[in-house]
């Protein structure tokens, strides 16, 4: 994996915090050593710097190593830290818009080529073109599966040739990756020593507020992101409020917003203006319409807000609407089939 990675980061000396050098139980200690406030306020004192308790938790609802896990402060932080890790200044990522727009903003913050191998009409991707955009200086391949948002599945084939032929790092974002019907590919990270999947604890678990993401990669992949991170990038807060929800999760909920997604998806086929309903493996759904501004408006109205991203050529007039608790759904729909087909 070293091979992957900027030279300058092969001599790094990694800052080593105080709850790096002194890391047992500390309740009968007298902890003079990180000059933290003495007076206890429950957060007076760092946080553990590997998460180690939270990692377990995880690793026991994923059933993966605990070192096979980094988290960073949201999924954006990890992906800015890969990025430094494996790219240098004017080398290339690729990625396949329509797709989440953060990989390319933390690109440009990093000086790093964006290079784009668009999809396909059916949100698939012209592995010939991508191919043919591979260079020596592509240094990491971006897959957003499910993808936003499109909400599709990027055919598995194709992102295992990558995998196998690509000499560089390959990503693949999971955000959305707990609603979707096929296996993560975190069962794959100790056969791809290149592969990085990124999740997080936002979409099905319910704590976008916490800024929680992680990378699931192998014990060397991960030992060099413990190096690179920041020491104290989790707070206590995020972590205990974390530890808790997962430990008392109710599944309930995914399943519902499952269940939710399918009847919203049934219900659009019988609304006129809604000219097509595209498949969706994550917590929301695509839909084209006849007049993607004019709905957004109407919707707003209605004090209903959903997202008009911009997918075109592939789509012209498209909406995106998350799936959401099932009063909120159906309020949804009543708005909607209020509408009637524009002139």
């Amino acid at each position: 994996m070293e091979k992957y990675l900027r030279k300058h980061l092969l001599g790094l000396q990694p800052y080593s915090s105080a709850r790096e050098e002194f890391s047992l139980d500390s309740t009968n200690y007298l902890m003079l050593d990180a000059n933290e406030n003495p007076f206890d306020t429950d957060y007076n004192r760092y946080p553990d710097p590997y998460q180690k308790e939270l990692k377990q938790v995880v690793a026991n609802l994923k059933n993966i190593p605990p070192t096979n896990i980094c988290f960073g402060n949201g999924s954006d932080e990890i992906l800015d830290l890969l990025m430094r890790m494996f790219c240098e200044v004017n080398q290339e990522i690729i990625l396949f818009p329509p797709t989440y727009g953060m990989y390319e903003v933390c690109a440009n913050i990093n000086q790093v080529k964006v290079v784009k191998s668009w999809l396909q009409g059916d949100f698939q991707p012209n592995a010939e073109d991508f191919w043919n955009k591979v260079t020596a200086q592509t240094k990491m391949v971006i897959f957003c599966q499910p993808n936003n948002p499109t909400g599709n599945l990027l055919h598995e084939d194709f992102i295992f040739e990558v995998l196998e032929k690509f000499d560089g790092m390959v990503v693949i974002d999971e955000a959305y990756g707990d609603f979707a019907t096929t296996e993560s590919w975190q069962n794959k990270v100790e056969t791809y020593p290149n592969l990085v999947v990124m999740q997080t604890l936002s979409k099905a678990y319910g704590l976008a507020g916490l800024r929680l993401g992680m990378a699931i990669a192998n014990n060397e992949t991960i030992g060099w992101m413990h190096k690179v991170k920041a020491p104290y990038n989790v707070n206590t807060i995020s972590a205990k409020i974390a530890i808790n929800q997962l430990k008392n999760y109710d599944t309930t909920v995914w399943e519902t917003i499952i269940k939710e997604r399918k009847k919203l998806k049934e219900s659009f086929q019988e609304i006129a203006w809604i000219t097509k309903i595209y498949p969706s493996e994550a917590n929301f759904v695509l839909i084209e319409v006849d007049d993607a501004n004019l709905r957004y408006q109407q919707l707003l109205q209605q004090q209903i807000v959903i997202r008009k991203p911009n997918i075109k050529p592939l789509v012209s007039e498209a909406l995106r609407i998350t799936v959401g608790t099932p009063e909120q759904n159906e309020r949804l729909l009543k708005a909607i089939r209020a509408l009637v087909i524009s002139k």
